[in-house]
């Protein structure tokens, strides 16, 4: 990932950075509630513009950095490629069925 994005730096090519995670129904021994779920760390700008346009379609319920959040503690992309370089980014997070 680090080459791929040195290299559209260097191009001066406009990005952005979308990660997605997966998660189960039960987390810390609580049923999910929700899907998907916006996760950002420092940087709310673009994730809060993905958060707003996912809770415009109906049916879906969207949850705010909850009921976990994105750390450099325990996360890696978001904090060294996304918030280190400046990139607008987001964590989606959807629910596994499988």
């Amino acid at each position: 990932m680090r080459e791929l994005l040195d290299e559209r730096v260097a191009e001066h090519r406009p990005t952005i950075l979308v990660a997605q995670h997966t998660m189960t129904d039960v987390y810390l021994a609580c049923a999910a509630r929700c899907t998907p779920r916006c996760c950002y760390n420092r940087d709310r700008r673009f994730a809060g513009l993905v958060l707003d346009m996912l809770r415009r379609e109906t049916g879906l319920s969207i949850a705010d950095n909850e009921p976990y959040f994105v750390s450099d503690g325990t996360d890696y992309t978001i904090p060294h490629h996304g918030e280190a370089r400046g990139l607008p980014h987001v964590e989606i997070e959807i629910r596994r069925t499988w």
